[in-house]
């Protein structure tokens, strides 16, 4: 089964971690196209850092202040994977100084994983309730 996440939890989760922590985040699809972002103008931009990320050539890519200048768009800080039950649904980017941005990987990397997983759970609450509730009304239709 594919797992994939709700847009609009991203686009939360990226304005949460940039209120909260002061850092860029974006959260990139599995082709690479950002889909959200503490940046709207990034949004359904192409990250060729993200899509690597996300054909699982590497789990964590640093971009330097170096790199940034000579990139179109691109920040200083760190990509890394997401993924739940193995599959990976998305790449994150933390824009921001990279001796900062990058110890913060690991704890991140389970933040991010923690609350797409409470939201899948929600996801998967909501629909058994409309599944229950749409078998109970059938089932009173037929009972009256």
């Amino acid at each position: 089964m594919t797992i994939e996440f709700d847009v609009i939890s991203a686009q939360s989760l990226c304005d949460l971690i940039w209120r909260n922590l002061g850092y860029g985040c974006s959260l990139s699809d599995r082709d690479g196209v950002v889909v959200a972002s503490s940046d709207r103008q990034h949004v359904g931009g192409t990250q060729p850092h993200a899509a690597c990320i996300m054909r699982r050539e590497v789990d964590v890519h640093q971009i330097t202040k170096e790199e940034a200048n000579s990139e179109d768009g691109t920040k200083e800080g760190v990509n890394f994977g997401v993924d739940l039950a193995e599959d990976r649904i998305a790449s994150c980017g933390i824009a921001g100084p990279l001796e900062q941005v990058e110890p913060l990987v690991p704890a991140l990397r389970l933040f991010v994983q923690t609350m797409m997983l409470r939201d899948q759970g929600d996801l998967l609450r909501d629909a058994l309730l409309n599944a229950l509730l749409a078998g109970s009304a059938k089932n009173e239709m037929a009972v009256g």
